[in-house]
């Protein structure tokens, strides 16, 4: 993802259009604004990358930090595929 891309996703996401400040929202409505899944969100968590969601009761509540670290962490990855493919037609190319 280029930095243009980036900023644009990132903005998307931080934005999320019609969500109110403070609104608390559920894996699934965090996967639909992200373009992630749910298990990778959840994978994310486990992993340490995503600080836990707020529990009501059984639900798991996140906020717009979340969506603000998951794009970050969806930059971080692009850049890191981006870095590993220069990386290895670099050592073709020799």
């Amino acid at each position: 993802m280029d930095t243009e891309s980036y900023r644009s996703y990132n903005h998307r996401v931080a934005t999320a259009p019609g969500l109110p400040d403070g609104e608390q929202l559920t894996v699934d409505r965090v996967a639909a604004i992200s373009g992630l899944g749910v298990d990778t969100i959840r994978y994310y968590q486990r992993l340490g990358l995503l600080e836990s969601p707020v529990r009501q009761g059984r639900r798991a509540l996140y906020s717009r930090s979340h969506l603000e670290r998951l794009a970050e962490i969806r930059h971080l990855a692009d850049e890191d595929r981006k870095s590993t493919r220069l990386n290895s037609s670099h050592t073709s190319i020799s």
